[in-house]
């Protein structure tokens, strides 16, 4: 009887790790920002004025750009990962190794909202290498055709 008892208990939890898997698997694969972030659409520009910098997404759903601070311009990459994260990496420091390729040093990383004509940046992490106020808690990109 005792054996029962812990085989019926054992069933159980194991039934219900099974039923949870299942509810949670999809939640792994499912992305709930395709069409939202500006990856999913190239050939368009973002531009922000404060801090001034902007980016294009080229064809191979990457995207590139520049920062300027103080007369000084700097070569940018734009990774946005499959959620709302943001990072923007100074291209400049980027290297192509035998093993692969490697990013240049990160600048500054956030969190977006995205909407149909902009992304607001909440800034969450600025390193050193930003000469622009480190105080800045928002970027705002707006959305501009190419040829502008």
């Amino acid at each position: 009887m005792v054996t029962t008892c812990i085989g019926d208990k054992m069933k159980k939890c194991f039934c219900f790790a099974i039923v949870m898997l299942i509810f949670t698997f999809p939640a792994c694969t499912v992305d709930f920002y395709v069409g939202q972030r500006p990856v999913s659409d190239p050939n368009i520009k973002w531009v922000s004025k404060n801090p001034d910098i902007y980016f294009v997404i080229t064809n191979d759903l990457g995207a590139v750009g520049e920062l300027e601070i103080n007369s000084q311009v700097i070569p940018v990459r734009i990774n946005m990962d499959h959620g709302t994260g943001i990072i923007i990496f100074d291209r400049s420091t980027e290297k192509n190794t035998e093993e692969g390729f490697v990013y240049g040093k990160a600048m500054l990383s956030g969190n977006c909202k995205f909407y149909k004509n902009k992304i607001v940046v909440s800034v969450e992490n600025v390193t050193e290498l930003v000469l622009f106020d480190a105080d800045i808690k928002e970027i705002t990109f707006i959305r501009q055709n190419i040829n502008e």
